[in-house]
């Protein structure tokens, strides 16, 4: 089993301990907010929100987000939660992903809007910061990554642009 394979076991295990996981009270956690699993961020109290009204626009906040949410868990600690940089990496991927595509949805905008015209743009807004070292924290540097190969799994999370409903 590859390195890789192995880590996106590590990631599916991690979300459902998170979804499943106790408060410090004692009572359950909340699993989801608004269909967003907490374990991904969906109960942050600070979530990153759009409101542009064509599909370049969304793009550029969806950028733009995203680096601040990756340099966040970039420069953080190594571990929140039990959860590594890389495990936090993809979350925030998945999240800001999610809700760019509810928002491209709910305003019919998806229609319109493919995923070469959304990535450029949302790469646009990438910082020079991110660029240079966002590979470094991918794999937590087992194997080092590069800039390319997050950018390659982004393309993969963010295909569902594209997809029918």
């Amino acid at each position: 089993m590859s390195l890789r394979m192995v880590s996106v076991l590590l990631l599916l295990v991690g979300l459902v301990g998170t979804s499943c996981s106790m408060s410090p009270s004692g009572s359950p956690a909340r699993s989801s907010c608004d269909g967003i699993g907490a374990g991904l961020g969906g109960c942050d109290s600070n979530l990153p929100e759009f409101s542009a009204t064509d599909c370049v626009g969304v793009a550029q906040e969806f950028g733009t987000a995203l680096d601040e949410r990756t340099l966040a868990v970039i420069t953080g600690p190594e571990a929140v939660d039990g959860n590594a940089r890389s495990v936090r990496l993809t979350h925030a991927m998945v999240l800001v992903s999610d809700l760019a595509n509810r928002h491209l949805r709910a305003t019919g905008l998806h229609a319109d809007c493919d995923v070469p015209e959304f990535m450029g743009a949302a790469e646009a807004e990438f910082s020079s910061e991110l660029r240079d070292s966002v590979g470094a924290f991918l794999y937590d540097g087992r194997p080092p990554a590069t800039y390319d190969e997050w950018l390659e799994q982004l393309n993969r999370n963010i295909v569902v642009i594209d997809q029918e409903e």
